[in-house]
């Protein structure tokens, strides 16, 4: 038995990542950033103090010493508050103060356009059009939308508007993107790059879909991550200008969202639906992609509407797989509001569906489904079969997602049978893969049940941790549905004593990696 959690914190926290959302590469230079223009700050203000806003100034200025010295000056008449307020104009609000400087350094904008200026003239058109994506792009994306040649890219880069990041991704400095995008603006064709970048996203969603759920899922989720920024601006474009294809987009990347940002997905989804103007076809799949999204935030109520209206779509087009997919997803809500028979009915008629059609991957779901509402009536004898056939199917087809859903079930009908070392041999691999896809929600799920078996294993403190580090995620996250299965977790663990309390204290303060490499220790 582990004698001290914070022993372990302490020895383990050097050497792992701290998961931190603020955290930006570059650490170092940050510190450097801040600290010259606290300097600057004081020369103008001797009474100046650093602050959480001096700090985010720093950021939102990408570190540029002219940047962060043309934005110290203002605090003769501007706290950082109202400096970091007025950023979103920085190029305007960023003028004068630097006297000895050559006139074209005398403000940021003098500064760009000096450099913009000195381009030809088919570099400046690329540099405009680049200004259409959002943090970073690919060089095939600059290709595609913007017409790139690499080696105007590539003088762009030797003119420092742009960057290459480590990852090969290709982006601007965003005081820089911001003067682009004003010169995007005072073209002709920024609405047809915009276009263009959404047709590009369209068909990398639509060549995500299947590849979320097959062997190759941990990849393309974190293909479609990276480009997170720009399916944003693209979808706030196209909801505008086109909702079909912004609805298209969304519901193509129905199991990235599910995965990586049910609460974010929900919104663009519903936001698309709300357009009346839609092919039935599309708000089909954006309702079977809505649906799942509200469940994974915990609104079973607004799941079942979704799903509801997403199988009578799905008849009405004739489209008998679909309207299997949406007869699956209505076994969870359907269960949560107690209308148990019609669950197990329903979802039973879609997996002889799917299996009719061969669709291993939602056969899987359906059959895991199927064990869930057989537990959720206590008939664990039941569950069980039905949640191992259903694992074996998406090892098979290599769909980590549902595997890695299929253990944490299967770990805590083994907790529930006292079965501890099969509990733990499925709770290790469903945290595993949970981690390696980067679903927190289930990696909540995976770091609650690691923690009653290893409280019935006799190791309290290190089970408090476990369940802190679940209990610090889950509130990182805000809804979710494990807040609905929390108290039958609770439940499981029963008294938890003052070494339990002790470890969720530590808990508590670990970060995701940190509670990960916890849970998997022997």
């Amino acid at each position: 038995m582990r004698s001290s959690i914070g022993g372990w914190v302490e020895k383990r926290r050097s050497s792992l990542p701290v998961r931190s959302p603020g955290t930006r590469d570059g650490c170092s230079s940050h510190r450097c950033a801040v600290a010259l223009f606290a300097e600057r700050a004081r020369a103008v203000r001797p009474s100046f103090v650093v602050g959480d806003a001096s700090a985010e100034i720093c950021r939102r200025l990408d570190g540029l010493p002219l940047a962060l010295e043309l934005a110290a000056v203002r605090v003769k008449s501007l706290t950082a508050s109202q400096i970091l307020d007025r950023l979103d104009r920085r190029l305007d609000l960023l003028t004068g103060g630097v006297r000895d400087a050559p006139e074209r350094q005398r403000t940021l904008r003098a500064t760009i356009e000096w450099s913009y200026d000195l381009l030809s003239n088919e570099e400046q058109r690329l540099f405009r059009r680049l200004a259409v994506f959002a943090g970073s792009f690919t060089v095939e994306a600059a290709e595609e939308v913007c017409d790139a040649d690499l080696d105007t890219l590539e003088s762009l880069v030797e003119h420092s508007l742009m960057r290459r990041w480590a990852s090969g991704r290709l982006g601007m400095l965003e005081t820089i993107r911001e003067y682009a995008a004003e010169r995007l603006e005072q073209s002709d064709e920024a609405e047809e790059i915009r276009r263009r970048r959404a047709e590009f996203f369209l068909a990398l969603a639509q060549s995500a879909g299947p590849h979320l759920e097959g062997a190759e899922q941990a990849e393309w989720l974190q293909r479609i991550e990276a480009e997170r920024d720009n399916v944003r601006a693209t979808l706030e474009w196209a909801l505008g200008a086109d909702a079909g294809l912004a609805l298209q987009i969304a519901a193509d990347l129905g199991r990235f969202w599910w995965v990586r940002g049910p609460a974010e997905g929900l919104a663009w989804l519903e936001r698309g639906l709300e357009q009346a103007d839609v092919a039935p076809a599309v708000r089909a799949g954006a309702l079977d992609a809505a649906g799942g999204t509200a469940w994974f935030v915990g609104d079973h109520e607004r799941a079942l509407r979704l799903f509801e209206e997403g199988l009578a779509t799905f008849r009405e087009l004739g489209d008998r797989a679909g309207a299997a997919r949406m007869l699956t997803r209505l076994g969870p809500p359907l269960t949560v509001v107690g209308r148990y028979e019609e669950a197990d009915r329903v979802v039973r008629e879609a997996a002889a569906i799917h299996r009719e059609l061969g669709n291993s991957i939602e056969l899987a779901m359906s059959l895991h489904i199927l064990g869930a509402i057989a537990a959720e009536r206590g008939d664990w004898q039941s569950a069980a079969p039905l949640m191992e056939e259903s694992a074996a199917l998406a090892r098979e087809t290599g769909d980590t997602w549902q595997l890695a859903y299929g253990l944490s079930n299967l770990a805590e009908v083994a907790i529930r049978s006292g079965n501890l070392e099969v509990a733990d041999r499925h709770g290790r691999e469903a945290l595993t893969f949970a981690n390696e896809i980067g679903d927190d929600v289930l990696t909540i799920f995976a770091l609650a049940l690691r923690s009653i078996t290893v409280a019935r294993r006799g190791d309290l403190e290190r089970a408090g941790a476990l369940w802190g580090a679940a209990e610090q995620l889950d509130e990182e996250l805000g809804e979710s549905m494990w807040r609905r299965e929390r108290v039958a977790h609770e439940q499981l663990l029963g008294e938890r004593g003052a070494a339990f309390e002790r470890g969720v204290e530590a808990g508590l303060k670990l970060s995701l990696e940190e509670g990960v490499r916890l849970a998997l220790e022997p």
